[in-house]
């Protein structure tokens, strides 16, 4: 009943630690914990593999206690990403429009715009949000649909990782034969946990201390601006 019970599993993997859950997340949004160990971590420094055997062997003593204490077979797991190469890039991009009033379409396309337009080399999109949008080049608006405007623009915060920090990752995970079925970067997922919702819009910065890495986040007026 446990392991049935359990539909989200993932891992925090740090310099020191390895932290794993098992929790149930309901059609609203609510979380329930069913599990959670703490496994020592080797192999693993700032986010990034310095040793393969030692990573594999931290990640497979974590999975194991989890599905032990779950009492569920773990084939997917997110896992939460923190280090030196996660990386904020901001990005802006414009489009054109006709005479019909802006749609949720015109909005996706000139986001899949401003995502093409991000090369930076090595670099791999984890998380992007749009920070801001104009009409006409001058005036910022909360929601552009339904808006009547010449031109639209946005400016989009790209959350970035190293591409082979991802790689090595993944790769060792799947020597454990598990897949990873999400990425987040733990600066983030941290401000979602702890900040309310006031605290996000006025302003606030999130420090989070590792055993080799700090990390911290922004947010303002709702959104995570940099990290």
């Amino acid at each position: 009943m446990k392991g049935n019970s359990s539909n989200f599993i993932t891992l925090d993997i740090g310099s020191s630690k390895i932290s794993a859950i098992a929790a149930h997340v309901s059609k609203q949004g609510e979380a329930r914990i069913n599990a959670q160990v703490l496994q020592h971590s080797e192999g693993f420094k700032s986010g990034t593999i310095t040793n393969m055997g030692m990573a594999e062997s931290s990640l497979i003593g974590a999975i194991y206690s989890l599905e032990k204490d779950c009492d569920k077979s773990i084939k997917e797991i997110a896992i939460s990403l923190s280090g030196a190469g996660i990386k904020s890039y901001y990005v802006n991009h414009n489009i054109k429009l006709g005479n019909q009033p802006i749609t949720q379409f015109d909005v996706k396309k000139l986001v899949n715009k401003a995502l093409s337009d991000f090369k930076v080399k090595g670099m791999e999109i984890i998380h992007y949000f749009p920070i801001e949008f104009m009409v006409d080049g001058n005036q910022a608006v909360e929601s552009p649909i339904g808006l009547y405007a010449k031109e639209l623009s946005c400016q989009l915060h790209i959350i970035s990782a190293d591409s082979t920090m991802i790689m090595n990752l993944t790769k060792c995970i799947a020597k454990c034969h598990v897949e990873v079925s999400d990425i987040i970067v733990s600066i983030y997922a941290a401000g979602l946990a702890v900040l309310t919702d006031d605290e996000k819009q006025l302003g606030s910065i999130i420090i989070d201390f590792g055993a080799n890495t700090t990390s911290y986040g922004i947010f303002l007026e709702g959104k995570i601006v940099y990290v």
